[in-house]
Parts: structure tokens; sequence; C-alpha cells
């Protein structure tokens, strides 16, 4: 919603939306592709219960093509849903940050009800000595905060840094 429209930090006076995101395309062309797989949009939705679903589609569709690309299934299948297989042990000190407008990932209504939040309390569950933080972002920013807010995003990373150390 904040990537496109007046919020954008590449906003000028005037600008279409239209413009506003041909300069939001051209700011994150260098990093990302312009397009949005359809796995990335299951892993993002949550549902790991189609993890299976995906390898046996990836691997037939490997096998119709011939797999002229050399795609190892055993190393795409392991990072399927990496993100939702987080380690659990291993690390006295572990940090979850999450952005407070962020729909997807917190509930301000109910924090405790928040993914975040709940990873946090599994881990500390394994991990007793281990020093845990959950960081709740307030700026209004997307995944794109490095682009709407560099400086500030910066300041805070560092702050958990310096926790680190």
């Amino acid at each position: 919603m904040f990537g496109v429209r007046f919020l954008n930090p590449l906003y000028e006076s005037g600008d279409s939306t239209y413009q506003i995101a041909e300069k939001w395309i051209k700011a994150e062309a260098r990093r990302r592709a312009q397009f949005k797989q359809q796995i990335q949009s299951i892993e993002h939705g949550g549902d790991s219960s189609l993890k299976g679903w995906i390898e046996v589609s990836i691997e037939t569709l490997l096998k119709k093509a011939g797999n002229p690309w050399g795609v190892n299934l055993e190393e795409v299948s392991a990072d399927l849903f990496s993100t939702h297989f987080i380690r659990m042990d291993g690390y006295k000190r572990r940090v979850w940050t999450v952005a407070h407008y962020d729909r997807n990932h917190w509930v301000p209504e109910d924090p405790m009800k928040s993914v975040e939040i709940f990873f946090a309390n599994e881990y500390r569950l394994r991990n007793p000595d281990a020093k845990v933080r959950v960081m709740v972002w307030d700026p209004l920013m997307t995944h794109y905060g490095h682009v709407e807010l560099p400086k500030q995003l910066a300041a805070a990373t560092y702050s958990v840094v310096r926790w680190f150390k």
C-alpha cells in the first residue's frame, strides 16, 4: 500500500501514480526481478501444507521439460518454505523484527497472536537461557524499508547489532 502513491519517498509534487511507479521500478530493478512467482505467494501466505504438492509439481515439470537447466530438485525442495522451518537451537541471542503496519505479520490489536511472537516464544521454550527480542518497527514502511526510510532503518538495524555485542 505504501510502496506507490504519495507516501513513497520517490514522490515529487505533481507526479502521477504511474510516474511514481516508474521511479520505484527503476530504483528496485537492480535488486529484484520484476515479477512475483506463484510459489513465493504461496510461501508468504504461510500454507506450508502445500510443500509436497509444490515439490511434485516441480519434479513433474522438470521431467516433462527434460530438465535442460540441470535443476537439483533436492536443493530446490530444501529452500521451499525455508523461513517456516527456522533453527530453534544454537544461538544465545535472537531477534525477530516486524513492521507495526504489516498486517501479514503483526496483529496490533492482539500482539500475542502475531507470528513473530509465536516463533519467539517457541524459541524461548527450547532455549530458556537465550536472550530473545521481538522488535516492532513503527514507521510507515513496506518490505522496501531500505528504499522508503533508509536512514531510519539503518539506525534501527544498528541498534540491533549493538545489542548483539
